[in-house]
């Protein structure tokens, strides 16, 4: 499941979600909002949390899946083959 789904199905703010991950910047929303679009990877220890906080119905593959279509979407130039180049 993608985390926005599930931070959508709880009715949770970006910024209830951003508290709970311990994010304390100047805007844990943004910061929740571009790890939940896929715009920045989430480290390994936030991927712990997110599992954790939706009991597993957001994995880390969901994340990675996530991110993957994010890059494919904005940096197409990535994930160009060699032989293509």
């Amino acid at each position: 499941m993608r985390l926005d789904i599930w931070r959508s199905d709880k009715n949770w703010t970006l910024a209830k979600l951003g508290s709970a991950l311990g994010f304390s910047a100047v805007n844990p929303a943004r910061s929740t909002q571009l790890i939940e679009r896929g715009e920045r990877k989430a480290d390994a220890h936030i991927v712990a949390r997110i599992i954790k906080i939706t009991d597993g119905n957001v994995t880390a593959q969901d994340m990675h899946e996530t991110r993957l279509e994010w890059l494919k979407q904005n940096k197409p130039e990535q994930f160009q083959s060699e032989s293509a180049q």
